[in-house]
């Protein structure tokens, strides 16, 4: 009996890691790393479920509004540019990846908290710290889930764009008590000085 469930174990395992080893990162990354995921389609819709725990480097800075102006960009870009530039505690410099995450949360003060994300890879053995401050490592479990819209534009997607896709979304869903209402994520996989059609997403916690 014993020795059978051994046999079981192991055969699972395989599978596990032959699933695993059989995934293959969407084409809409192109040439960028970007992290793994199981997907079911549902109409106006995606629920996606990470393969792996995925690592993260992000830094937040506050709003009036559920935008950030091209100063507030500009910052938080080069604080995560710099990261993976070199500016951690091991000299490391990073691959630029996708998607760039825009998490954006009401503090119900009448402000706003946008924290930039750059995916750093998937494991549980985390990136080298940054040495600015204002830069932190996160990461995501195994598991974790979400409810994801997608959507295209020329250049680049306005504040509008985001506010339309979002509110679709929680339509689609329907019930909003199946997902986390308190912030949304905004992801984006081109580069700032890609000309054409842009692939846009907003994603929901389940």
């Amino acid at each position: 009996m014993a020795s059978s469930r051994c046999v079981i174990a192991a055969l699972l395992l395989l599978t596990a890691v032959a699933s695993s080893l059989a995934q293959t990162k969407p084409a809409f990354c192109r040439q960028y790393d970007c992290p793994l995921f199981t997907s079911e389609s549902f109409t106006g819709y995606e629920i996606r479920t990470m393969s792996d725990q995925t690592n993260w480097v992000e830094t937040t800075v506050t709003t009036n509004s559920a935008e950030m102006g091209w100063r507030d960009s500009r910052t938080a870009f080069r604080r995560l540019f710099d990261y993976i530039q070199g500016a951690n505690i091991d000299k490391k410099k990073i691959p630029m990846t996708v998607p760039v995450l825009t998490q954006v949360q009401d503090l119900n003060n009448g402000q706003f908290a946008m924290t930039m994300k750059f995916y750093l890879g998937s494991g549980a053995t985390l990136p080298p710290t940054p040495t600015n401050t204002d830069a932190v490592i996160f990461s995501l479990p195994q598991g974790s889930r979400f409810y994801v819209r997608t959507f295209r534009k020329y250049l680049w997607a306005n504040k509008a764009d985001y506010v339309n896709n979002l509110a679709s979304l929680k339509a689609s869903i329907g019930d909003p008590a199946l997902y986390d209402d308190t912030m949304h994520i905004r992801a984006g996989y081109e580069s700032p000085f890609f000309m054409g059609q842009r692939r846009y997403e907003v994603w929901l916690a389940a």
